[in-house]
């Protein structure tokens, strides 16, 4: 663990950090059986739920999308990166600027800095520790999919979507902030330690590369997410309860955490002819085609991105699965018809702003003042 002094508050380098996936502390053994077991029981998530299947909703999507933004790759320096100027910067070797030369620096250059740059300046910081930090935290050789997606897909469905604003420090340097550099500080924020131990999830993390290692598909971490608990999960959590969840769509080590917003559903078929590793208690098979929906990865932008404008950031995958009911018709379990799957998913509170972070929620408030 690496640690770093900012302002009398402690920044933890944790390992889940390095990466888009968020810290694994739900380890276990996963039972073979199409039965969810502990950890894929929706009940980690939330109790209540409803399991009848002619209860569920088969559509629903969110009131409020969540935004898309980039996530912050860490071998571009993740949010020290100077993503607004006119030519590439090397985030880990630029030279940032002292009192008496940001006094002289023009608004367009003062719009060129990094997130982690701006918010040093805007609460005075002029040795840029969070700078210092992210080129700590990240290297330039790190995998391409490490980032904050860890951070953005539970931050755009916490925060409205700010717009680009200024703000001036108490030195009297105004300092230019595009709608990017806002959403960067949320999603640091988000993803930051003193967040952690808030999230609640189902299912486990697959840490193998099934690309070079196709066998290992079928070990317990990579069966990935029960079909029937991502049914119930689905069809609750948005369907009923219009509340938004992030899933990792990619099977296999690599994580790509998104935002989902949406799905719709189609009873394909029912059958009472129960295969041998059903669920105990199935009597019952239904057949499911399930089109979900989700917000992907885009550029960062100095205007909000206006996702209902921007079809690019809206995309959808289609999953084939069966569902195990009882006699009651209540989902049991369940079964994948198809390799590709969710690998798990997870709810995150909103972060707390305090500390060195405090002045990111007037930033936040502010630029969401000034999205009109």
């Amino acid at each position: 663990m690496k640690r770093i002094f900012l302002y009398g508050f402690v920044l933890s380098a944790l390992i889940g950090m390095s990466s888009c996936g968020i810290d694994d502390a739900r380890r276990s053994k996963n039972s073979l059986k199409e039965k969810w077991d502990t950890i894929n029981n929706p009940e980690n998530l939330q109790s209540g739920f409803e399991y009848q299947l002619e209860k569920l909703p088969l559509s629903g999507e969110l009131q409020k999308k969540p935004w898309s933004d980039t996530y912050w790759p860490s071998y571009m320096g993740g949010i020290a990166n100077r993503w607004n100027a006119k030519r590439p910067v090397d985030a880990f070797k630029y030279k940032t600027y002292k009192l008496n030369e940001l006094k002289r620096l023009s608004e367009k250059k003062l719009a060129e800095l990094s997130p982690a740059e701006k918010y040093s300046i805007l609460i005075q910081d002029y040795s840029y520790s969070l700078v210092e930090y992210e080129r700590k935290r990240n290297h330039p050789t790190d995998e391409t999919w490490f980032g904050l997606c860890h951070g953005w897909a539970p931050a755009s469905t916490a925060f409205d979507e700010p717009n680009s604003t200024k703000m001036t420090n108490d030195d009297g340097i105004e300092i230019p902030f595009g709608a990017s550099d806002v959403k960067a500080l949320l999603i640091f924020v988000q993803q930051f330690d003193q967040t952690r131990g808030k999230e609640k999830g189902i299912s486990d993390r697959c840490n193998h590369d099934l690309g070079k290692n196709p066998e290992n598909a079928n070990d317990p971490e990579c069966r990935d997410m029960n079909a029937g608990s991502f049914h119930v999960v689905l069809s609750n959590q948005i369907g009923t309860l219009n509340r938004a969840i992030v899933g990792d769509l990619h099977r296999g080590i690599e994580v790509w955490n998104h935002p989902i917003y949406g799905f719709d559903s189609q009873i394909v078929s029912e059958s009472a002819d129960v295969y041998p590793t059903a669920a105990p208690g199935t009597v019952k098979i239904v057949t499911v085609k399930t089109e979900m929906r989700y917000i992907t990865e885009i550029s960062p932008s100095w205007d909000r991105a206006k996702i209902d404008s921007d079809p690019t950031q809206l995309a959808s995958i289609i999953y084939d699965y069966q569902l195990e009911l009882d006699s009651e018709g209540r989902i049991l379990g369940g079964e994948w018809l198809q390799t590709d799957r969710v690998d798990f998913m997870w709810v995150q509170d909103a972060p707390t702003f305090s500390g060195y972070f405090e002045k990111v929620e007037a930033l936040y408030k502010q630029a969401v003042s000034d999205r009109n």
